[in-house]
């Protein structure tokens, strides 16, 4: 799978010396930095609360259990990203995997309650808003 999508990162509490001391479920499900992943020219691993966008670099177990594995790109500001509504994207379903396409460029997040109708009425266990085709290509590390 790959996407590039808009995450919100929470401290991990169930470690304290992990390496994935931040998760996000803004994708229904956990997302964690890649521990490949290294920061380049002055980048900074996310932390608790922020938004950032991110490239989902693997999939692991394609049901509720598993995880997204994420390499950060730039953190999102809360003044730079602005939320979805109904005939902003297009949408895709297959397999409990939810994939919106905005129609627009832009630093695009669908709300809880959003989230929660998308998710009950396709039976989803994962929801990504894509903005891969509005993104430069990024090279493999």
């Amino acid at each position: 799978m790959s996407a590039i999508t808009v995450c919100k990162f929470y401290k991990n509490p169930s470690t304290t010396n992990e390496p994935n001391t931040v998760i996000s479920r803004t994708l229904l499900k956990v997302a964690v930095v890649d521990r490949r992943w290294k920061p380049v020219c002055g980048q900074r691993e996310p932390t608790d609360g922020e938004f950032w966008k991110v490239s989902i670099v693997r999939e692991f177990g394609r049901a509720m259990k598993g995880c997204f594995l994420v390499h950060p790109i730039h953190r999102v500001y809360d003044t730079e990203y602005r939320t979805l509504i109904p005939g902003t994207y297009d949408i895709e379903s297959e397999d409990g995997l939810i994939v919106i396409t905005p129609h627009n460029p832009g630093n695009w997040i669908l709300s809880i309650e959003h989230r929660k109708i998308l998710t009950a009425r396709h039976n989803a266990y994962a929801l990504i808003v894509d903005h891969q085709h509005f993104e430069p290509p990024i090279m493999p590390v």
